[in-house]
């Protein structure tokens, strides 16, 4: 077969559009996040001291639900970018929120506890709890529960706010971080963490302890403020001041540990722990060992936890930027100036690759994947 009747074959696949590229044949491509819009979540003026909002946004069919540390919670129209409600509530909401059943969960630091219709804004029913609530809920079997400010695990029926169980913690630390545990749950058994450095495991049913452990043992900060991820065996959780845990999760023994805590929730995928430090890190461990296959360090500041999507971890910087890299390898991939920094993990929606990541200025930002190429200033749309 002669050179010119290859060329010629390649040529014809090349033009009825049968071949494929190699990458060698292509132009140099780099992974961009463009901005889509940006809307502030913040009703009024703020003239006080900047607040670190801390929500990640909640995406809901049509809807992204976005809280601020200073006055309420808001709904965008996320294709218009336009305000669907805008609910006012003093001293603005800094949990995480969850959307079940048209429903939007979420403690405010009000002293309330709140249950909103998630497409109209209307109030289903109020709970008080009379002191600030930090921590994202978790709605499960027609159940609500989360931690207040002092400690006290909640469990609320969802339809209606009434009370099902509490469990009361008094904590004997000084200090703690201003924060709170998402509960986790596994098989009717509630896991989450207190100010005072224990990991306790609780029943669903009844609020009833099954076991605890300490795992917070620094003088100045025992706080466990990350929520634990669980499976059939395994417990993976973070102290601020100490450890990244592996625990067994019917007792809580300690199977493996590391040097260098968090306050946000580990990411697990297949056998890598991905999580941010408490020192200003971000980490990739082997889930079976706790050996170390990547890090980096900030140049200031803290990480929020990374995202996993596509093949990349997504998160922001308290002192810098949202930023992309690679999961296997922790490289640079992209990055995104929102000014003044994040402090609030993105939500991506993975049918459509959209990012959406709150800003410490209270400026909601919705971005999207782009391939561009270095020869030509025309982006390619991702197929994902």
């Amino acid at each position: 077969m002669t050179k010119s009747y290859l060329t010629t074959l390649a040529l014809a696949a090349l033009l009825s559009g049968c071949a494929s590229l190699s990458p060698n044949n292509l132009d140099s491509r780099s992974l961009v996040l463009e901005r889509n819009w940006a809307l502030s979540t913040i009703s009024s003026d703020h003239l006080g001291y900047r607040h670190a909002h801390q929500m990640t946004p909640v995406i809901a069919e049509r809807l992204v639900l976005q809280g601020n540390s200073t006055d309420g919670i808001v709904a965008i129209n996320r294709n218009e970018a336009t305000t669907a409600w805008n609910l006012k509530i003093r001293g603005g909401v800094a949990s995480g929120a969850q959307v079940v059943d048209d429903k939007v969960y979420f403690g405010a630091s009000d002293g309330h506890f709140y249950a909103v219709e998630a497409f109209t804004g209307r109030m289903a029913w109020a709970f008080p709890t009379r002191v600030e609530n930090l921590a994202g809920p978790l709605v499960h079997n027609k159940t609500v529960y989360f931690l207040s400010g002092n400690d006290v695990v909640y469990a609320l029926n969802s339809d209606n706010g009434q009370q099902r169980w509490m469990y009361t913690r008094t904590s004997q630390s000084d200090l703690s971080i201003r924060g709170g545990t998402r509960p986790a749950v596994f098989d009717k058994v509630l896991y989450i963490g207190f100010s005072d450095g224990f990991l306790a495991a609780i029943h669903a049913d009844d609020g009833s302890l099954l076991w605890e452990r300490q795992l917070g043992t620094s003088p100045k900060f025992k706080d466990i403020d990350a929520s634990p991820w669980v499976d059939a065996k395994n417990i993976y959780v973070s102290s601020y001041d100490n450890y990244l845990y592996n625990l067994s999760r019917t007792d809580g023994q300690v199977i493996w540990r590391i040097e260098d805590g968090g306050a946000f929730p580990v990411t697990v995928a297949g056998n890598v722990v991905y999580y941010a430090t408490s020192n200003g890190k971000v980490k990739a461990v082997d889930r079976a060992t706790g050996q170390i296959i990547w890090e980096r360090k900030l140049k200031s500041g803290i990480a929020t936890q990374p995202v996993l999507f596509e093949g990349n971890l997504v998160y922001g910087e308290s002192d810098g930027a949202l930023r992309v890299v690679e999961a296997k390898t922790g490289q640079d991939v992209a990055q995104f100036q929102t000014g003044h920094g994040v402090n609030a993990a993105p939500a991506i929606d993975p049918k459509t690759g959209h990012v959406y990541v709150m800003s410490n200025e209270g400026n909601l930002f919705s971005l999207a994947f782009k391939w561009q190429l270095e020869s030509q200033t025309r982006p390619v749309r991702v197929r994902f």
